[in-house]
C-alpha cells in the first residue's frame, strides 16, 4: 500500500500535532510510515507543512501532483500548495481564513475564498469542505480544529485506519482534554459523512 498525505496550515492550528497523530495511528495498525515536517514561521502564524507517507521504504517528501489526501487547515495556504494536488487527490478543507499580518496592516490583500475553492475543485479529484472552526467551537474549544479535521479524515475511509485507533492516539496525546477532543473528532466524522453524502 502507498499513501501520501499532505497537511498544510498556519502556526497554531495544530498541523504538526495532526501529522504526528496520523502517523502514530498508522504505526499502531502495523504500517510502514514516516512523518515529515516543514515548520516555516510557525511561531508567528506562518505556513506550516507536514507529510505522512505510508508504504514500503517511505520518503517524507511528496512530489508535486503526488498527494492522495490533502488536509487544508487554512484556505490561502491550501491554495498556495495546490501544486501537490492532482485528480487523484481528495482535499479536505477548512474554509475559514486566518488573515496574515501583512493584510491586517494594509500591505497585502487576502484572495477571494470562493475563487480559491473553485481552483481547488478544478485541480483536485474531490473537495470536501469541513467548517472546522465552527465545529471546534461546538465541541468546546477552538484549539480542537485539528481534531475535527482528523475526524473528517477518519470518516472519509481514504485510509485503512479504524476510527477508534485515531481516538486512542488523540486521547493519549492530549489526556487533559479527552472529552472535548473526542467530541471534536466525532463532529468532524459526522460533518464529512453529511458532506460526502450530498455529492
Amino acid at each position: 500500500m502507498k499513501l501520501n498525505i499532505f497537511i498544510v496550515g498556519v502556526g497554531g492550528q495544530g498541523t504538526l500535532t495532526s501529522s504526528k497523530i496520523i502517523g502514530q495511528a498508522f504505526l499502531r495498525e502495523g504500517y510502514n510510515v514516516i512523518v515529515g515536517e516543514i515548520h516555516g514561521m510557525a511561531q508567528r502564524g506562518g505556513i506550516v507543512e507536514s507529510t505522512v507517507v505510508v508504504g514500503p521504504n517511505p520518503n517524507p517528501m511528496i512530489a508535486d501532483g503526488d498527494c492522495h489526501i490533502f488536509l487544508g487547515f487554512e484556505p490561502l495556504e491550501t491554495y498556495r500548495a495546490l501544486r501537490k494536488a492532482s485528480k487523484k487527490t481528495t482535499i479536505i478543507l477548512n474554509p475559514d481564513p486566518i488573515i496574515p499580518f501583512t493584510v491586517t496592516v494594509g500591505q497585502g490583500v487576502y484572495p477571494d475564498v470562493n475563487m480559491m475553492i473553485s481552483k481547488m475543485e478544478e485541480i483536485a479529484g474531490n473537495l470536501i469542505i469541513i467548517k472546522a472552526n465552527e465545529l471546534a467551537k461546538k465541541a468546546g474549544s477552538l484549539l480542537t480544529v485539528n481534531t475535527v479535521m482528523i475526524g473528517a479524515l477518519a470518516a472519509s475511509k481514504l485510509t485503512p485506519i479504524k476510527p477508534q485507533t485515531f481516538i486512542d492516539v488523540i486521547t493519549e496525546s492530549v489526556p487533559r482534554f479527552k472529552e472535548v477532543n473526542i467530541k471534536a473528532f466525532q463532529l468532524g466524522m459526522e460533518e464529512y459523512k453529511n458532506k460526502a453524502g450530498k455529492l
